[in-house]
């Protein structure tokens, strides 16, 4: 490697001809780089003291060792948009003296000769710079004062009428305007083909990661290896039709979202590269594709991209696929496309009929909406949906999802139509982020070939927002009309469209019924039946809310299974058990201090553990039968623990009609006094599970899970099983707090807890021994439940804060519980806008990338 200090302009006289690799990136500054240019440009002329102003590198390799050509080409690793953009300023600037009648100290002949051509050679070896495809028809024909062709690259564009207008604007004078162009200097960086790795010397010029996307990052490994005429082909197949579909339709940022996915889908522990780190991710994934060629793997790529740009781009070409998927794009649910691009690729090799896809796809919608509707944390989707495609049967697609979808439980549950129904009905709808959304469905289920536009409409409070509420209103609602505005405002059933928003104001209900436009002769679906009321309280607004909520769940349903299928239903009470499994196996040193502490007795289950092996559970069944299971092959293998008092061996026993063989005497050291046998049996799926088989298996779950409360604070748990040590402590923590969490602090904290975690899907709660804690990718307030108020911690520096109404404290350098030099102290319901004002502050300082955790590699959906 070369590297000398060298005048630019000088540098581009040079006999040399620049090539912008297929392998690099577009031109892509934008109009905020050339402003800068500009300004450096006009700043270096001005200053006399100043020889010289630095702009940055060019650093190029040679293009071949066997050369033909008489003009050497350079290929540029690093710099083409410098050069670029200094030759779109060099061309409005050698038009703008060609117009000038004064004498000036450069020529617009020189300009084409020195800078802008090779006036001795023929061809594209004419030209002193190079671009890639999408460029270069355009600089070609700028640069030759040409007519432009009919679909122009936008930059280059964009960025020539740019600087065309600013010369001719301004006024400036052009031989001062030289004078700045003469100084610019940059840092000339030749390779040495024999010696430098071109890519490595890439990756340390980029390796911010702030001038290069990672799909570009991506495409420059992938290619720049690549002998010329390959290169060429991969870039034309595969590569450049796939930059036409992201970037061609200005959704560049979203290829790096689907190279993560693609990544992830390929991943078979599920694993979820960063959004930062896809590039790398990619090349272990590329080196991990022993002896499968470049060409195809970029094939693979290139063929789930378009099922991508389908899914997440609305390319879709079937109208029912379509607006499927539209309503799952509305809930912006990132976090399921790489287990979309696994179902699409069924869909389209004909293993998934459309009907079953479309089903598919509301279901996946019922289960990300109903979730936040119940307000259940949104940060475990992005591992469900990464290995869910291992829990599908391809021979009974759609059946065996919903089995995986009913099985799951916990934080990973698909609230059931009861839970379901209850959180619509109270739910604070109005501040929730998807309101119109839910509204808009609502309205439109009914209509589903003439829907309903949401923009014509704003959505109505039937009961006004107005804390001062008219006579009439107070007449009518009752003497405990405060306390029924504010339970029920912003519930489901007093919310409405209307295209009437400001004639309705805070009139009275009658009147708002029966004026020009009101509920009598309204259209839409979701004001039928308001036009028949005589008033509007608490018992309207509930059975609006039940008619509603009734409609949702028709809407957004719950799956329906059908357990007649042996196989099935087996698969589905094993599954129901084995996420367990890997937390016992973990857990086992600890159970057998309990065994060796309170003996066996009454617990024999617990003896049981200390035989776990991997994806194996432990069952109890009554006082002398103890069972686990392996998974083998197609089946399982089950291991029977046998006590027997009496009986000196076990030949063959039966349990249920099983016939159970080879029994083998267990260690007298762990069965005491009693005779244990362990007894095998080959059972496969197509064998009925006895229902006191599966009685006694949940049962035994549940003691176990009581067990695990009792050393929820063992490093090892926390160490080796956090998120069943995470649960645990949540646990434990929510009945820390449940002590002041009630009467007016509990239903304050309740109104906070809401409007925090509408804040955006991103925002995840967690209870800690000493706070509760809201966050993103960190913490941005902590919540700390007192008896007459709840202390909050903003995590900002006290300067950081803007509060006009000073309701902040300034706890620099004081012990606190919570994070962050700013508290709030928050004691009703009055001071909560307010404080939500301050809160957004260290929301947002936390919040660049809402989709992406940094920190922990998660998506989180957006709802």
């Amino acid at each position: 490697m070369k590297a000398t200090e060298i005048n630019l302009l000088e540098f581009l006289n040079r006999r040399n001809q620049f090539v912008i690799p297929i392998y690099q990136r577009t031109y892509s500054w934008t109009l905020k780089q050339c402003q800068q240019l500009w300004q450096d440009v006009l700043r270096a002329a001005a200053d006399d003291s100043v020889s010289g102003h630095f702009i940055g590198s060019v650093v190029y390799i040679q293009a071949g060792l066997y050369q033909v050509t008489s003009m050497p080409q350079l290929l540029v690793i690093d710099g083409q948009q410098r050069l670029t953009t200094i030759s779109l300023l060099l061309t409005t600037f050698r038009q703008a003296i060609a117009a000038s009648n004064a004498s000036l100290d450069i020529t617009p002949r020189k300009i084409e000769n020195y800078f802008l051509f090779n006036n001795d050679e023929d061809g594209e070896e004419r030209y002193k710079l190079l671009l890639t495809q999408s460029d270069r028809e355009t600089f070609i024909r700028l640069i030759e004062s040409r007519e432009l062709p009919q679909a122009p690259s936008g930059r280059i564009l964009e960025n020539y009428q740019y600087f065309e207008a600013q010369i001719r604007k301004s006024g400036v004078d052009l031989n001062h305007l030289y004078r700045g162009l003469s100084k610019l200097i940059i840092v000339n960086i030749a390779l040495e083909r024999d010696r430098d790795n071109p890519q490595l010397i890439f990756e340390s010029l980029n390796s911010t990661g702030l001038d290069l996307s990672q799909a570009d990052l991506v495409r420059n490994y992938v290619l720049m290896g690549l002998p010329t005429k390959e290169q060429e082909r991969i870039y034309k197949n595969y590569w450049y039709p796939m930059e036409e579909s992201f970037e061609g339709r200005g959704q560049s940022d979203q290829f790096d979202r689907f190279m993560r996915d693609y990544l992830t889908l390929q991943s078979k522990s599920g694993s979820i590269p960063k959004l930062s780190d896809v590039y790398n991710s990619f090349k272990a994934f590329l080196d991990r594709q022993v002896g499968v060629s470049v060409a195809d793997v970029m094939a693979d790529v290139y063929r789930y991209s378009k099922y991508y740009t389908r899914l997440a781009l609305g390319q879709e070409p079937d109208i029912d696929i379509k607006r499927a998927l539209a309503d799952i794009s509305r809930l912006r649910v990132d976090v399921a496309y790489p287990f979309l691009l696994e179902v699409y690729e069924d869909y389209e090799q004909g293993r998934l009929p459309k009907a079953e896809f479309v089903e598919l796809l509301r279901l996946i919608e019922s289960y990300v909406f109903r979730r936040a509707i119940c307000g259940i944390p949104p940060n475990s989707l992005n591992k469900t949906f990464a290995t869910l495609g291992r829990e599908i049967d391809r021979d009974r697609y759609l059946e065996s999802l919903k089995l995986a979808f009913v099985r799951k439980d916990g934080y990973k549950r698909f609230p059931s139509n009861q839970e379901f129904r209850k959180e619509l009905i109270v739910k604070d709808i109005y501040n929730f982020r998807n309101r119109r959304y839910l509204l808009d469905k609502l309205e439109n289920d009914k209509r589903p070939k003439e829907m309903v536009d949401p923009d014509n409409y704003t959505i109505e409070h039937i009961l006004p927002q107005n804390p001062k509420l008219s006579e009439a209103w107070q007449q009518s609602l009752g003497e405990n009309w405060k306390e029924l505005q504010s339970t029920y405002l912003h519930t489901l059933g007093n919310l409405t469209l209307t295209g009437y928003n400001s004639e309705y104001s805070d009139r009275a209900f009658c009147e708002k019924r029966d004026m020009e436009g009101g509920f009598r002769v309204s259209p839409l679906f979701l004001n039928q039946g308001l036009g028949q009321l005589e008033q509007w309280g608490e018992a309207e607004i509930k059975a609006r809310a039940e008619q509603l909520a009734d409609g949702a769940l028709q809407l957004w349903q719950y799956p329906h299974v059908e357990a007649t299928n042996e196989a099935l239903e087996v698969q589905a009470v094993l599954a129901q058990v084995f996420p367990y499994a890997e937390a016992l196996e973990g857990a086992k040193r600890h159970i057998q201090e309990v065994v060796d502490t309170i003996g066996y007795g009454r617990h024999e289950h617990i003896f049981a553990m200390t035989y776990i092996k991997p994806s194996a559970i432990t069952v109890n069944l009554g006082q002398w039968t103890v069972v686990s299971f392996d998974r083998k092959g197609d089946g399982f293998t089950a291991w029977f623990l046998v006590m027997d008092d009496g009986a000196d061996n076990a030949e063959a026993l039966a349990f249920e009609g099983l016939t159970l063989t080879r029994a083998e005497p267990v260690s007298k050291r762990w069965a005491g006094d009693k005779n244990i046998y362990l007894v095998t049996i080959e059972w496969t799926e197509a064998t009925q599970l006895p229902e006191t088989f599966v009685n006694a298996w949940r049962d035994a779950i549940r003691e176990t899970c009581q067990i695990f409360k009792g050393w929820t604070a063992s490093s090892y748990m926390n160490y080796h099983q956090p998120e069943l040590a995470k649960a645990l402590i949540t646990e434990t923590a929510r009945s820390r707090h449940a002590e002041y969490l009630t009467g007016d602090v509990g239903a304050l904290f309740e109104a906070l807890r809401k409007r925090l975690l509408n804040l955006d899907p991103s925002v995840r709660e967690e209870f800690f021994k000493s706070y509760i804690a809201y966050k993103t990718s960190t913490n941005f307030v902590d919540v700390v439940p007192q008896r007459s108020r709840l202390r909050l911690s903003l995590n900002m520096k006290f300067s950081e804060v803007s509060d006009p109404k000073g309701m902040c404290k300034d706890i620099t350098d004081v012990g606190r519980w919570g994070n962050g030099d700013v508290e709030i102290g928050l004691s009703s319901m009055a001071q909560l806008d307010d404080a939500m004002t301050l809160i957004r502050q260290a929301y947002e300082k936390y919040s660049d990338d809402k989709h992406c955790d940094e920190k922990s590699g998660e998506l989180a959906v957006a709802i």
